[in-house]
């Protein structure tokens, strides 16, 4: 196994503030390096775009994102946060947990009925 260098959490936090919907970020596990690119960047890459056409700190995302795309060793980690959770199958799978099945019966009864935010009172 390859030698993992630490990321800096500094690092992290930046790209995490300044992300948005268009962009992914990527953490480089055998130098640490956070990478945030461009929906643009990514979509470039994919469909091998000449490079030529864009400026040089595109380029040198692009290039990024080409060896993150081929990245077959699991170098790179996709570490993008996307608002994209469902809070019904977070919901659904805590009440498929529960020990006891009188419980998890009155829990999933107005959970499949789309009843999940009326008052109930277990007896």
């Amino acid at each position: 196994m390859k030698n993992k260098k630490p990321v800096k959490l500094d690092d992290l936090i930046s790209q995490t503030e300044i992300q948005i919907d268009d962009t992914f970020t990527f953490i480089n596990t055998n130098t640490g390096e956070v990478i945030t690119l461009m929906r643009e960047e990514m979509r470039a890459a994919e469909d091998e775009e000449h490079l030529e056409k864009f400026s040089d700190w595109q380029r040198e995302n692009i290039e990024k994102a080409i060896s993150i795309i081929e990245d077959e060793d699991g170098v790179y980690v996709d570490y993008t946060l996307r608002n994209n959770f469902n809070e019904y199958e977070i919901m659904e799978e805590f009440i498929l947990s529960h020990k006891n099945q009188k419980i998890e019966k009155h829990c999933m009864t107005p959970f499949k009925e789309k009843e999940l935010f009326q008052d109930s009172k277990i007896e």
